[in-house]
């Protein structure tokens, strides 16, 4: 069973991760005291939340690639579930 990818080719060849931020958060305004932690989540010009995070995953083998975006995806849907618990309460873990 093939795992769920949100990789994408760049013209250059370089492949990057590309995942839609939860409607959520998504083109919301930031709270002031945010840890750090979530700064790849906000725009730092507009503060408000990125509509959708893009990551280059350095490489333009397609194996070695397809390895990082699972890697990015974990870490991403992780850092999804941090914000909404600190925005709205929920399980932070």
């Amino acid at each position: 069973m093939a795992g769920l990818s949100y990789m994408q080719r760049r013209t250059s060849g370089i492949y990057e991760f590309r995942k839609r931020l939860p409607q959520e958060l998504a083109g919301k305004p930031v709270q002031q005291n945010l840890p750090t932690t979530f700064s790849e989540l906000v725009k730092p010009t507009t503060k408000l939340f990125k509509r959708e995070l893009t990551i280059s995953l350095q490489t333009t083998d397609f194996n070695s690639a397809r390895r990082k975006d699972m890697r990015e995806a974990l870490r991403v849907i992780d850092l999804f579930a941090l914000t909404f618990g600190v925005y709205f309460g929920g399980p932070t873990s």
